[in-house]
């Protein structure tokens, strides 16, 4: 393929990489302007010195009791959840020939995975920590061109006939148990063993299937971040607390986020009080990003210019303290324009990637 087209050898360049890494590396999983980061930044200084162990009033702990943001058990309880998760990602050619289009391939790469999931309380410990067994009802597992491997294109549904030659198809009806805590963490996963003795490592997608069971990401799927990652044990309305996360995108570098939960407060919805968590999220400037040894910005800093959108929300009944709702989405993106353009060219080369990882776990 003639790269006359694109221009310089440093877009050439560029070109090579993301047209042959971006679609197979993979992705670990983010707009703001100017003004929005200058003022959540102050908002994170204003609140640093928050001491998340301190005392309450008699009055602040009745207002406590009245909105507070825990989960509550009962022996028999049962809750059906639709859980979603994406972690893809998305490339984008403009303003070059057609010969050089279809030789570049623009498109999706990536994972998507949607289960239905039926959570019931067996037993509840003397900390009031849940033991809950989950039962996979329904599995769709995509995995797009790249994502893997090159060629490997996976596209199974529970709800199609046929299909039962998939490993994936030997979760449904698999439960595994974790111990739940009423701050929305996992203290631990029980059982996952004897789920994963039922797959049949002779079926295709076994991999994926047994990945789905192991408990990092048993763990990872049923810990609500917006609740365990606050360390006050009693939250009240209005309370900020903040969660510092690293993500890899690998040529095109590494951030550092600085996640802002806000309680926001107390709202009817169908009858019921639900609280109510937003999430927003700023680059980081905290120690854990100097610290980390793989933060960096990529090679093609210079090259790319980069915007995020990363926001979350979460309702729980406070009524019966039942989730209702918890997703957060990440979004990247980057665009490169050929820097040798002619700059009265109205559509010059250039190309555009999104990186996205977004979760749902909503009844």
């Amino acid at each position: 393929m003639s790269m006359r087209s694109l221009g310089s050898v440093e877009w050439t360049v560029v070109v090579l990489v993301v047209g042959l890494q971006w679609g197979c590396a993979r992705v670990d999983a983010p707009r703001a302007t100017t003004e929005d980061a200058a003022e959540s930044r102050a908002h994170l200084d204003a609140i640093e010195d928050q001491d998340p162990g301190r005392e309450l009033s008699h009055e602040a702990a009745k207002a406590v009791d009245i909105g507070a943001l825990r989960l509550r058990f009962e022996i028999g309880q049962t809750a059906t959840y639709a859980y979603s998760w994406e972690n893809t990602r998305f490339v984008e050619w403009r303003g070059v020939s057609d010969e050089d289009r279809a030789a570049l391939r623009s498109g999706t790469s990536g994972r998507v995975i949607r289960m239905v999931l039926t959570e019931n309380v067996r037993a509840i410990d003397d900390l009031g920590r849940a033991t809950v067994d989950i039962t996979i009802d329904a599995l769709s597992y995509r995995v797009m061109p790249g994502q893997v491997h090159v060629d490997l294109h996976v596209d199974y549904d529970s709800a199609r006939e046929g299909q039962e030659v998939s490993a994936l198809a030997d979760l449904l009806g698999k439960t595994y148990t974790i111990l739940k805590t009423s701050a929305g963490g996992v203290h631990g996963v029980i059982d996952s063993g004897r789920a994963r003795a039922g797959l049949d490592p002779n079926k295709p997608d076994f991999d994926l299937a047994r990945q789905l069971l192991s408990d990092p990401a048993i763990t990872e799927r049923h810990t609500v971040k917006a609740m365990a990652s606050n360390k006050d044990p009693l939250p009240v309305l209005g309370q900020v607390w903040i969660e510092t996360q690293h993500y890899g995108f690998g040529q095109m570098g590494s951030r550092t986020f600085d996640k802002v939960y806000t309680y926001r407060g107390i709202r009817k919805e169908s009858g019921s009080s639900m609280a109510l968590v937003e999430m927003s999220a700023i680059p980081s400037t905290r120690s854990a990003q100097r610290d980390h040894e793989g933060a960096h910005p990529g090679p093609f800093a210079d090259v790319f210019a980069d915007e995020y959108e990363f926001t979350g929300r979460m309702t729980l009944n406070i009524e019966t303290g039942v989730l209702d709702h918890y997703s957060e989405s990440l979004e990247m993106r980057w665009a490169g324009v050929d820097p040798q353009a002619d700059p009265g060219d109205a559509s010059p080369a250039s190309v555009h990637l999104i990186a996205r990882q977004r979760f749902a776990y909503e009844r």
